[in-house]
């Protein structure tokens, strides 16, 4: 994305509780791109960023005055689909990914302190900010601070569509498929990986079985790069097309196979470091962020879903 949404002034004035909430795919590089930014200036801001550096941030400020903020342990995954709100109830923010809250503290500045002559989505009023890379769907706010389960219920993923776009029919074409064997969510070689999923991963669709299909083992948190712990964990490993039209992969991980539907399973799942370059691929490795030893019986599950869009 370089471009910059502008929104009307005072769009969100006269709010005291409050919620934002939108789905993001964020593509990574620099620092404070912005998600959204309303306000006047570098006084008076309400903003989000993917990444401040080291966290995504909600972050508002009136009159010069101090800065009140809600920091997630990390940045948002790079390349993904997240949806991110943050919610003001009161006194009281809470900032949520994927359904999960992250972070909660006190923010007693309301919108309506904040004045709004200059609102964006995409875009920094600070000159220095880079512009948002990645893409913005479904952005909202609510004139109430939304419950737990209320924003739990705007993160659960929508249902997989079957709408091949031109990448996948020009894949497709190359391997002579079957009639009426095409389509995305089409299995020719009946081994229950449907198209897409050759396509995301680079498999055989008339081979079951073939090519790098996703891995599971148990890593020590050393090898993770979460320091010498003693620790080990769940993972999975897999190889996928770098630029992917049309399609998504989730990574999701519970401690029951009954946990990996719920909202929170995309946030128990953590990217273990940056994907490995495989030519027109990359090699990811995400792990279940509780440790095999903390989980009840010792028991995992983790999983990678992937949806057409």
């Amino acid at each position: 994305m370089d471009d910059r949404v502008a929104l009307p002034a005072n769009i969100a004035g006269g709010l005291t509780d409050a919620t934002f909430a939108t789905r993001v795919r964020w593509d990574g590089g620099a620092a404070w791109q912005r998600i959204f930014d309303f306000g006047a200036g570098t006084g008076q801001y309400i903003i989000l960023t993917p990444s401040s550096g080291s966290t995504v941030q909600f972050a508002i400020l009136n009159n010069g005055g101090t800065t009140q903020r809600l920091a997630g342990p990390d940045p948002l995954p790079v390349g993904e689909w997240a949806n991110v709100a943050v919610t003001l109830i009161g006194n009281t923010g809470t900032l949520y990914v994927n359904g999960a809250a992250v972070a909660t503290t006190t923010i007693s500045i309301h919108p309506a302190a904040v004045t709004q002559t200059t609102n964006y989505l995409g875009k920094s009023q600070f000159t220095a900010d880079p512009l948002f890379k990645g893409a913005i769907d479904d952005f909202r706010f609510y004139n109430r601070g939304l419950s737990a389960a209320e924003v739990a219920a705007l993160a659960v993923p929508p249902a997989a569509t079957s709408v091949p776009d031109s990448s996948f029919s020009a894949w497709a074409a190359g391997y002579s498929l079957p009639a009426g064997q095409t389509g995305a969510l089409d299995d020719p070689d009946k081994d229950g990986n449907v198209n897409a999923w050759e396509y995301l991963t680079g498999t055989n669709p008339l081979l079951s079985s073939s090519g790098a299909t996703p891995q599971m083992k148990v890593m020590t948190a050393a090898a993770l790069g979460l320091g010498n712990t003693g620790k080990t964990y769940l993972t999975i490993q897999a190889r996928v097309r770098k630029y992917r039209l049309g399609a998504t992969f989730i990574p999701e991980a519970a401690a029951t196979i009954a946990g990996l539907a719920l909202p929170s399973a995309a946030t128990n799942a953590v990217q273990a470091g940056a994907p490995t370059p495989d030519g027109s691929f990359e090699i990811y490795t995400y792990y279940f962020s509780t440790a095999i030893q903390d989980s009840p019986g010792g028991a995992g599950y983790i999983r990678l879903r992937a949806t057409v869009q």
